[in-house]
């Protein structure tokens, strides 16, 4: 067991909270500044109580600091009220988001219940400041405050999918279907899956993602190991957008299309599904409709045919420590130093398959 605490001060040049996590050996593992101003936080603060060291049995510093950051912001960020959450005043952003997104986006979609709407932007770090810096330009100038839904996340480039074959020159490629791709997952093959234009935010939704079948009992660790993750990350999944009430619950929303909210699944879905479901009982997922992404909603409804299960594990296309893969280069240098073997291009209806 290795203990790692959380400490703060008083920024004195802007006034805000600086916190940082430090493990027993006085290593400092992270330091970041936040928007904390909060009478709670500053009252126990005062008190000294910021000083002492929180314990977390875990395999890896790493593990523990997640952990207690995630125990800093759900004590600090949120006050709890049976059966709500609520974000506490000027605390919004007052976590790294990166550490958080789980676990936060959980908190979310309770407090829909209760309170007033709120709703998790597509990208939520760095890529999405200068996005959410020309909304509130363009809100300030044209002094329209209407809320506007973000229709797609796809900002990657757009590519000419009657190119492709020519970067798969010695390897072997044939032609495909859905329902022959739907069976490849089905009988327990990892394949990706590669197509128009990449998508914006930290999560794959369909156009560079790596999918398997979420009906796999150990197909966490098997996925896990082939990306090179920690052991303990969970996957998200991909859903048919009017079957999602028959599986989760999303607290009176209808769909969740850019997969920013981990939701709790309905009695008898982990059995089901269980290499998708966290250990919480909640699983980040994204639904699909056809208009939104058409080849994947179809290869999805392929599956179904197959297994009875309208959803497939999807998680981002790249290997740890690795960026997502953007070009069709990318994604075969990924299959060759990888123990994945299928890439499907549904654009041109063709597999890819490389032996590893």
């Amino acid at each position: 067991m290795s203990t790692v605490s959380v400490y703060g001060f008083r920024n004195r040049i802007n006034g805000k909270m600086n916190i940082g996590v430090k493990s027993a050996d006085g290593e400092d593992m992270l330091t970041y500044i936040t928007s904390l101003n909060d009478e709670e936080f500053w009252e126990d603060y005062s008190k000294g109580l910021m000083e002492k060291s929180i314990l977390f049995i875990g395999e890896s510093k790493h593990e523990d600091l997640a952990k207690t950051i995630e125990w800093f912001a759900l004590k600090y960020g949120i006050s709890t009220k049976p059966e709500k959450f609520y974000l506490k005043k000027n605390n919004a952003h007052c976590v790294d988001e990166k550490l958080l997104t789980k676990k936060i986006k959980e908190i979310v979609i309770d407090y829909i219940n209760g309170g007033p709407g709120i709703d998790i932007p597509d990208a939520y770090a760095e890529d999405k400041t200068s996005i959410g810096g020309a909304q509130f330009m363009w809100h300030q100038i044209s002094e329209n405050t209407e809320p506007r839904k973000q229709a797609s996340v796809y900002y990657g480039p757009q590519y000419d999918s009657s190119t492709y074959e020519n970067d798969l020159e010695g390897l072997d490629v044939t032609d495909t279907s859905y329902d022959e791709v739907a069976k490849l997952i089905r009988d327990g093959n990892i394949v990706t899956m590669f197509q128009g234009r990449s998508e914006g935010g930290p999560r794959a939704l369909g156009n560079r993602s790596i999918l398997f079948d979420p009906t796999i009992k150990d197909g966490k660790d098997i996925v896990n190991a082939v990306k090179r993750r920690e052991w303990f990350r969970p996957f998200a999944c991909s859903i048919k957008q009017d079957q999602v009430n028959d599986w989760f619950d999303l607290a009176g929303r209808e769909e969740t299309p850019h997969m920013m909210y981990a939701v709790k699944c309905l009695p008898g879905v982990e059995e089901k599904i269980p290499s998708v479901i966290h250990v919480d009982g909640t699983c980040r997922i994204q639904t699909v409709t056809p208009e939104q992404n058409e080849h994947y909603y179809n290869l999805i409804d392929a599956f179904e045919k197959l297994s009875e299960v309208p959803i497939l594990f999807n998680t981002s296309f790249n290997l740890g420590g690795d960026p997502l893969v953007e070009t069709i280069e990318d994604a075969v240098l990924t299959l060759r130093k990888s123990d994945i073997e299928y890439m499907y291009l549904p654009e041109i209806q063709k597999l890819v398959y490389v032996p590893n």
